[in-house]
């Protein structure tokens, strides 16, 4: 179970992350959204930048992605914290979320894998399936938390119960092994069928070997 592998797309993608509805300002952030949607990436920028400025929580989010992925603005790991930092002050789930990821591989800072999962802890907290994955991760394998399988697998059960694909894969992975839960093939098998049918690869490959 490679950490990498897993946290590799970490960030939330534009495409879900910008969709979160916003609060009073939401029609203006939409506006940016419907920009970026159309490919005009320029206008959702120049949209969100004073919108962020201004202190609203999903632009300084959007902007945060902005700076992260060097779309129109330069990459700037710093600003893209900095302002993530700001979403999630403001309670943006997502926004604790993409700074974990940050923060855990040290870009724009100094890598601290327990502030991390400190990161993940509070966003899985809101409910951020995503989040509550990576956390199970963090404890599968002991970065920035204490090894703990029961742990691991309380995190992927929340996130498998909101059909989250990995997270029902890697459940299905703890039961099949006796990780944290009884041994129970079946229900591994019933949790890898879940996660195939979203069009996980790693349940349709672990289905495979089990029923060859």
């Amino acid at each position: 179970m490679s950490i990498r592998h897993i946290l590799a797309g970490l960030t939330v993608s534009l495409a879900v992350a910008l969709t979160v509805p916003g609060a009073a300002v939401a029609q203006t952030v939409q506006d940016g959204l419907e920009a970026y949607n159309r490919g005009d990436v320029a206008e959702a920028v120049a949209i969100w930048q004073p919108l962020s400025e201004a202190g609203d929580a999903k632009a300084r989010f959007n902007m945060g992605l902005m700076y992260e992925q060097g779309l129109i603005v330069p990459q700037d790991y710093v600003e893209a914290a900095r302002l993530y930092r700001l979403a999630a002050d403001q309670g943006v789930p997502e926004a604790h979320y993409n700074l974990a990821s940050l923060t855990y591989y040290g870009q724009g800072m100094a890598s601290d894998r327990a502030e991390a999962a400190r990161l993940f802890r509070l966003a899985a907290d809101q409910g951020l399936a995503e989040a509550q994955v990576n956390l199970g991760v963090l404890y599968t394998i002991g970065h920035g938390v204490e090894q703990d399988d029961t742990q691991a697998a309380q995190w992927f059960r929340l996130a498998a119960d909101q059909g989250h694909p990995q997270g029902q894969y890697f459940l299905g992975k703890m039961y099949l092994n006796g990780w944290g839960v009884p041994l129970d093939a079946a229900e591994a098998r019933r949790l890898y069928r879940l996660a195939a049918d979203q069009g996980h690869e790693g349940a349709i490959e672990a289905l495979r070997s089990l029923d060859p």
